[in-house]
């Protein structure tokens, strides 16, 4: 979608908060795309454009992780 100029369909679509960043697709990509953190550039676009998805809590979830991160330099699972 972004190649085809669908940019702003694609910031407001659901697509791009199924990816689960596991690195699955990037590691077989034969062309070595880094789809995972294009998806995580994608989600960040939408979220300062305001354009996220109304049925998803990802963007939650994703916060939740990232304040994790910087807070304890992991994921901390006890928390």
């Amino acid at each position: 979608m972004v190649q085809l100029g669908q940019v702003e369909e694609l910031l407001s679509s659901r697509v791009i908060w199924e990816c689960t960043s596991c690195q699955t697709c990037a590691t077989r990509c034969p062309q070595k795309v880094d789809i995972a953190t294009l998806n995580d550039a994608l989600r960040r676009l939408s979220r300062q454009m305001g354009k996220v998805e109304g049925e998803t809590t990802v963007p939650v979830s994703t916060n939740i992780f990232l304040r994790t991160i910087c807070r304890h330099g992991r994921m901390y699972e006890m928390g």
